[in-house]
Parts: C-alpha cells; sequence; structure tokens
C-alpha cells in the first residue's frame, strides 16, 4: 500500500477563497495570547482573504490553535467595529 506524502505545515490546502488567489503573502503573528505564533495572512486586492499558521515560525512551526485559527473573522467578521469608541474620564456611556 503507497502512502501519499504529507503536505508541509501551513501549505496551502487549495480552499475557494484560499491563497492560490492571494496577491501577496504577509508574514505576522497572532495576538490572541502571549506565544506569539507566526501567521501567513493572504492578501488579495487589499483585504485579507485567509490566515494561515507560518511554517518558518520557530515558535509554532506552522501551526496555528483555533482562536488563532479563526483570527480571521477579527478583520472580515460582520460584527467588528469600524468607528473607536470613547469614554471620558468619569463617564458612564460610550460616544
Amino acid at each position: 500500500m503507497a502512502v501519499a506524502p504529507r503536505p508541509r505545515a501551513g501549505a496551502p490546502r487549495g480552499s475557494v477563497r484560499g491563497p492560490g488567489s492571494a496577491d501577496k503573502v504577509v508574514k505576522s503573528f497572532c495576538l490572541y495570547c502571549a506565544v506569539g505564533c507566526g501567521q501567513a495572512v493572504y492578501v488579495k486586492d487589499g483585504k485579507v482573504v485567509q490566515i494561515e499558521g507560518d511554517s518558518d515560525s520557530p515558535i509554532s512551526r506552522g501551526r496555528l490553535c483555533p482562536k488563532g485559527s479563526a483570527s480571521l473573522q477579527l478583520t472580515t467578521g460582520g460584527a467588528r467595529r469600524h468607528q473607536v469608541l470613547y469614554r471620558r474620564p468619569y463617564g458612564t456611556g460610550w460616544t
């Protein structure tokens, strides 16, 4: 029985919105916790289309935890606020 070779960690998985259609790849890191796992952020037309683990990162070696994997939602989620909330000192409400 022949065994297919394993893809390298962080290799594109061929999703529809995925890295195959990206204009560029930007190296970044996850901000959820203090570990700082490396991320490969795929950008097309100025918008983030995919975030994966960075296989060049010595910390995460191409892997992301579930929170890091969901970080695409931070940039594209419908619940994301696009204006700054401000509460003046001693205030009771946000403006």
